[in-house]
């Protein structure tokens, strides 16, 4: 690991095991079940996850820019850009192997690895680093798991970063889902740069938030 690799361990909390494990058993078990669905990403729509997908994609001008995508899943946000942006630089990570290897089948191997940025940051800087879906599953310390990630995700980009979580505005509550508080994520946020956009405008019970370098 290069110095300033080890650096960005130093000044990123790393994900706790507990969460870590959490994630994986539960999405290990999804795509072991669902393969290529979009159900392995536990989504029930792929109509909503376009939709999360677009949103997640107006940060910025993505043509001809780094992207690094954490909690890729199954690929689906390298499909999407594939699909509207004439040319990228993607990388996809992911801490449950079962994801990576579906990904890997359909995507292409040299685009996707197992790797937790929290513990094992990358040396490279990406101009976007985005993040869709990983916050739902969060363990006991909700919030100081989801600072630990966006702090790795803010340390690697060079533009900004982009990320959705639900939220407890909406009115769909599970009560094993993670509903973060849309004006505390922005307050953390704060941290790192007072250049933020939220968007609470494209389904009732999930929010996007911006954050510019």
């Amino acid at each position: 690991m290069s110095s300033e690799s080890k650096d960005r361990v130093l000044n990123s909390k790393a994900l706790d095991a507990d969460t870590k494990q959490l994630v994986q058993r539960y999405y290990g078990s999804l795509a072991r079940t669902h393969g290529h669905s979009v159900k392995a990403n536990d989504w029930g729509r792929t109509e909503s996850q376009v939709l999360r997908f677009g949103v997640l994609s107006q940060m910025g001008d993505f043509n001809a820019r780094s992207v690094l995508d954490v909690g890729c899943g199954t690929g689906g946000f390298y499909r999407y850009l594939n699909e509207n942006v004439p040319t990228f630089d993607y990388r996809g990570v992911d801490i449950t192997p079962e994801m990576i290897n579906i990904a890997e089948s359909s995507c292409g191997v040299e685009l996707f690895e197992e790797r937790d940025i929290t513990r094992s940051p990358f040396a490279r800087n990406f101009h976007y680093v985005v993040a869709s879906g990983i916050f739902s599953k969060m363990g006991e310390s909700p919030y100081e798991g989801m600072k630990g990630v966006l702090s790795a995700m803010f340390d690697h980009c060079e533009v900004g970063m982009a990320f959705n979580c639900l939220s407890v505005w909406g009115d769909q509550h599970q009560p094993q889902e993670f509903q973060a508080d849309p004006v505390r994520v922005v307050q953390m946020c704060k941290e790192y740069s007072s250049r933020i956009v939220l968007r609470h405008d494209y389904l009732p019970h999930d929010f996007t938030v911006f954050v510019y370098k």
